[in-house]
């Protein structure tokens, strides 16, 4: 889950009725939340322990126009969807519950001309109050909540929908298709799966590390029973593309990922490096490093005092993304950290197991 919206007491539960998507308090769950009453809110860890899955379909988040926008696009997570998002500001962007939309969150302060519309033919919902959202941590892209510059131009540019066009007007009605919760296991449905089939034979191995370290990060509780439901599903989807058949096969490599997952995708991540900035430096570390330099030296630092005595774990996509670089340009950096003995190279990562690469700390020698 995104740490800026972890940080505010502005959690409910939310259960499926006849009515549609229902809010409820996290503090009294039989009792209705309100998405205009602070009341009835809760703060994210007490909504967590409140969550049951047999109860809840999930969590959601009240806007109370604080500074807080999200864009809601409804039935479409193709590309030019995505980058719609992009374009406005949004650089965090999760999967909706049903799999079948997207959610792009942000910074803004203002009015909105229009909150519901048609924009080059995406359905398009804008809300920064008086309005909850589900959130899942399906995420699409971490990065932190910027300003959404260009979302007062999308609002005014939204066009009304035509009868066969129709936005969806109330919470209720909203995303009627869901799929089914298993266990205590964030809904992942089968356009969530998508971003992670193999696009070619000799790619598996790859594409389930990259799911096991984004379920790890979602539900790192999960039992045996809700991941193998997961990944029957995976392998459904994928057996157009691999060469292997046997479900048991892809499960196995499945398990063999999660059980080596060391630094989680999405939300673990972000949360094990919050407030790393303000960390200090370890003793060792070349005195002309530049900013981006000097923050990656405080990450390694992080994910090694979280690994203890084993290497930790980062790619250079992952340290481009944190950095807000590209990741050659990442590569690099890690390269340069290596030289200066600031880190240490343990076991490169590989391609065929889309493993990324350990290291070690070696600035600082006491961790």
């Amino acid at each position: 889950m995104p740490p800026e919206l972890m940080a505010r007491a502005n959690w409910l539960l939310w259960r499926r009725e006849k009515k549609g998507k229902v809010p409820y308090q996290a503090d009294e769950p039989r009792r209705r939340a309100k998405s205009t009453d602070p009341a009835t809110w809760a703060s994210f860890d007490a909504t967590r322990a409140a969550y049951k899955p047999q109860r809840d379909a999930g969590v959601g988040f009240a806007l109370d126009g604080d500074g807080l926008a999200v864009i809601d696009i409804d039935g479409d997570t193709r590309e030019q969807a995505i980058d719609l998002l992009h374009d406005t500001g949004c650089r965090y962007i999760e999967a909706s519950p049903s799999g079948n939309g997207l959610h792009g969150w942000g910074l803004f302060d203002g009015e909105l001309p229009r909150k519901q519309g048609i924009h080059d033919g995406i359905s398009v919902e804008i809300y920064n109050s008086a309005r909850y959202m589900s959130v899942t941590g399906n995420v699409i892209n971490a990065g932190r909540f910027k300003e959404l510059h260009s979302l007062h131009e999308l609002s005014a540019s939204l066009k009304r929908a035509t009868a066969t066009q129709s936005t969806q007007e109330t919470q209720e009605t909203q995303e009627a298709q869901e799929t089914q919760v298993r266990g205590g296991v964030v809904p992942i449905g089968d356009e969530a799966l998508k971003r992670f089939l193999p696009p070619t034979v000799g790619t598996r191995n790859k594409y389930l590390f990259a799911l096991a370290r984004h379920l790890k990060a979602q539900v790192p509780d999960a039992s045996r029973a809700d991941l193998r439901g997961i990944i029957k599903d995976w392998h459904r989807l994928a057996l157009p593309t691999i060469g292997t058949q046997d479900f048991t096969e892809s499960w196995g490599d499945f398990i063999r990922g999660w059980d080596a997952v060391r630094c989680p995708e999405g939300e673990l991540l972000a949360e094990l490096l919050k407030g790393v900035d303000d960390d200090l430096l370890p003793d060792g570390v070349p005195d002309d490093y530049g900013p981006k330099s000097l923050r990656l030296v405080k990450i390694c630092q992080r994910l090694q005092h979280h690994a203890g005595n084993e290497p930790f774990f980062i790619s250079a996509r992952t340290t481009g993304d944190l950095l807000g670089i590209h990741y050659t340009n990442a590569a690099n950096m890690l390269r340069a950290l290596m030289a200066d003995e600031v880190i240490e190279l343990i076991q490169r990562g590989t391609r065929k197991d889309g493993q990324a690469s350990q290291y070690r700390l070696v600035a600082g020698a006491a961790h």
